[in-house]
C-alpha cells in the first residue's frame, strides 16, 4: 500500500480527489432522492457538463455546493486550529449559499452538544487505532442522532466524520448507497462498535482505491 498524508492526498492528488468529492456527492444525492448518474455528478463537478442536457439549477447548486463545502473541510483538517461550533455552522451554511433558505442551529441546546461532541474529539488522548475509529464512530453517530442543525444535518455529518478521520490521519470514508440501511440502523441504535467495525473494514476497499489513483497519476 502506497504511504501519503491522507489530507494532503486529497488536496494534491487529482484522480483521488475527483473520485472522493463525486463519489461522496453522489450518495449525498441519492439521499435526498435527487437521482443523477456518477457520470453526471463528475461531469458537473469538475467542468465537463456539456453533454448533460436535462439537469435542474437546484441540483447544480447542490452539487457544486458540497464540492466547495469539501474543500473548505479540507481546509479545516489541514489548520492546527480545532475547527468549533462556528467554523461547522459556517460549513453548513455552505451547502445552501445559492438558495434562499438561512440554516442555523436548531435552538441554543443543539448548538452546546454539538460544541460538547467537538470538544470530546479535540480533547481527546486516543492513539490506538481501533479505538480511534470507536471514538469517531460514537462522534459521529452522535452527530446524526442530534440533528443540531435546521437544514443540512446529514450532509454536514459527513463531512465532520472524514474531519475527524483525517486529523487523525485514517482513510476517508465515502457512504455507499447499499449501506444506507445498515448505517441508519446504527445511527438508530447508537451502534458505535457496528460502525467502527463498518469504517475499518470499507476503509479497506478505500485504501485500494486510493493505491489504484496514485499509480494511474
Amino acid at each position: 500500500m502506497i504511504v501519503m498524508n491522507v489530507t494532503d492526498l486529497l488536496k494534491e492528488q487529482t484522480l483521488y480527489y475527483r473520485s472522493f468529492v463525486s463519489r461522496s456527492i453522489f450518495f449525498a444525492l441519492s439521499e435526498q432522492k435527487q437521482y443523477l448518474s456518477y457520470a453526471e455528478v463528475y461531469a458537473l463537478a469538475f467542468n465537463a457538463s456539456e453533454f448533460i442536457l436535462t439537469i435542474s439549477p437546484q441540483q447544480i447548486y447542490a452539487i457544486l455546493n458540497y464540492k466547495h463545502a469539501f474543500n473548505q473541510m479540507l481546509e479545516l483538517a489541514s489548520s492546527k486550529k480545532d475547527i468549533d461550533e462556528h467554523d461547522v455552522l459556517e460549513l453548513v451554511q455552505l451547502l445552501y449559499k445559492d438558495a434562499n433558505i438561512e440554516v442555523t442551529y436548531r435552538n441554543t441546546q443543539a448548538k452546546l452538544a454539538f460544541k460538547e461532541v467537538l470538544d470530546t474529539f479535540h480533547h481527546s488522548k486516543v492513539r490506538v487505532i481501533k479505538r480511534q475509529y470507536k471514538q469517531v464512530a460514537s462522534l459521529y453517530l452522535a452527530m446524526r442522532k442530534g440533528e443540531p442543525f435546521t437544514q443540512g444535518n446529514t450532509c454536514v455529518c459527513e463531512l465532520l466524520l472524514n474531519y475527524m478521520l483525517l486529523k487523525w490521519q485514517l482513510t476517508p470514508h465515502v457512504f455507499l448507497k447499499d449501506d444506507a440501511s445498515y448505517v441508519a440502523t446504527c445511527i438508530n441504535k447508537q451502534n458505535a462498535s457496528g460502525f467502527a467495525t463498518y469504517l475499518q473494514e470499507t476503509a479497506i476497499q478505500e485504501r485500494e482505491i486510493i493505491d489504484k489513483c496514485i499509480v494511474r497519476e
